[in-house]
């Protein structure tokens, strides 16, 4: 089991975010860890130039467990959100 405890500095606190990625972060913050670790495991295939069918096989070879069809499903969701912002 892993624990990360973040914590802002004073001086982080007032800097804003543009609203764009504000409104990501909200949307992103309704998905678990798995989701989200599942999406960037996708998305790291398609970056390196495979075409989606590959990434999914690569990443459910990569784990098996997390990457259930639902949570795929996710993770394409994720993905689009993540790219509207540009």
């Amino acid at each position: 089991m892993f624990t990360t405890v973040y914590t802002i500095s004073d001086n982080s606190k007032s800097l804003k975010l543009e609203e764009r990625y504000s409104r990501a972060l909200e949307n992103l913050d309704k998905y678990s860890n798995v989701d989200l670790e599942v999406a960037a495991t996708i998305q790291y295939y398609l970056k390196l130039g495979l075409d989606k069918l590959e990434a999914v096989s690569k990443t459910t070879r990569l784990k098996p467990t997390k990457s259930v069809p639902e949570v795929v499903n996710r993770s394409f969701k994720i993905i689009q959100e993540i790219e509207s912002i540009n």
